[in-house]
C-alpha cells in the first residue's frame, strides 16, 4: 500500500504525460493499455518463484522427531512426550526450542521448570526438545517463535522490488485505458459512463475480491489464535507453501 503508493503516483503521471506529448489517438490508446497490462500481468508470475520454506513448528509443519509432516490436525498438536501435561490446545504461545524447532506453547514443548521474567524468561527440562533426537543436555526454551531461515528475509526483498516494478508499469497502462474510456462515450454520456464504469469496478472486483482472496487465505491458515472470550481470533501460523499455490 503504502510503499507502493509514490512509484503508482509517479506512473499516473508519466502514463498522462506521454499521452499528451506524443498526441496518442485512441486506438493507440487501446494498444498501449493492452499490452503493457499483459506485461504486468505476466511479469507478476515471477513472484511465484519467491519462495520461502515454511518455519519448522512441532505439530504444525513438523513432527516432534523433528521430521517434515504433511498434514495438519489438531491432535498432532499432543505427543508421547506432552500428552499427560493437559495442556491447552487452542492456545498461541510460542517457544523456540534448543533444537531450533518452534513449540506452540512452552507446555506443548514438556518444560518442567522456568526462570527468569518477562522477555527474558527461559523455561528448562522440556521433555519434547529431547524427544526430538537433541543431543545436548541444554534441553530449554525461549519466549517468541525460533528465528526464519536467512532467505526468506532475501525473497521478501525480492518481491517488494518485484512489487514496485508491477505497480509502475500498471500506473503507466492506467491512464490511456482511462481515455480510452472517455473517448468512446458521447459528451452527453461522460458523466453516466465514468460512473457506470466506477460502479461496475466497485460492485464486480473492488468489494468481492478482498472476500474471495480473503477466504482463500485463511484456507491456509495452520493455527488460529482465540481472543479474550474464547472465539476465533487472526491467524498465526500460514502453510507458506499452499498460501503461495493458492494466492
Amino acid at each position: 500500500g503504502v510503499y507502493n503508493l509514490p512509484v503508482i503516483c509517479v506512473g499516473y503521471f508519466f502514463g498522462g504525460l506521454f499521452m499528451k506529448k506524443f498526441k496518442i489517438n485512441i486506438y493507440q490508446a487501446a494498444n498501449i493499455a493492452f499490452w503493457v497490462s499483459l506485461l504486468e500481468y505476466l511479469l507478476y508470475f515471477a513472484a511465484y518463484w519467491t519462495i520461502c520454506d515454511t518455519s519448522p513448528v512441532a505439530g504444525l509443519t513438523v513432527s516432534y522427531e523433528g521430521i517434515e509432516q504433511v498434514s495438519y490436525a489438531e491432535n498432532t498438536l499432543l505427543a508421547g512426550c506432552n500428552r499427560d501435561c493437559d495442556c491447552p490446545l487452542k492456545i498461541w504461545d510460542p517457544v523456540c526450542g534448543s533444537n531450533g524447532i518452534t513449540y506452540v506453547s512452552p507446555c506443548l514443548a514438556g518444560c518442567k521448570a522456568s526462570r527468569g521474567t518477562g522477555k527474558s524468561m527461559v523455561f528448562e527440562n522440556c521433555s519434547c526438545v529431547a524427544a526430538s533426537g537433541f543431543s545436548s543436555q541444554n534441553v530449554s526454551a525461549i519466549l517468541g517463535e525460533c528465528d526464519g531461515e536467512q532467505n526468506c528475509d532475501k525473497m521478501l526483498h525480492y518481491f517488494l522490488i518485484l512489487s514496485l516494478v508491477c505497480s509502475f508499469i500498471f500506473s503507466l497502462a492506467a491512464m490511456p485505458g482511462y481515455m480510452v474510456l472517455i473517448r468512446s462515450l458521447k459528451p452527453e454520456e461522460k458523466s453516466f459512463g465514468v460512473g457506470i464504469h466506477g460502479l461496475a469496478s466497485r460492485a464486480f472486483a473492488g468489494i468481492p475480491s478482498p472476500i474471495y482472496f480473503g477466504a482463500l487465505i485463511d484456507t491456509t491458515c495452520l493455527k488460529w489464535g482465540t481472543v479474550t472470550c474464547g472465539g476465533e481470533g487472526a491467524c498465526r501460523m500460514y502453510d507458506i507453501v499452499t498460501y503461495r499455490y493458492i494466492f
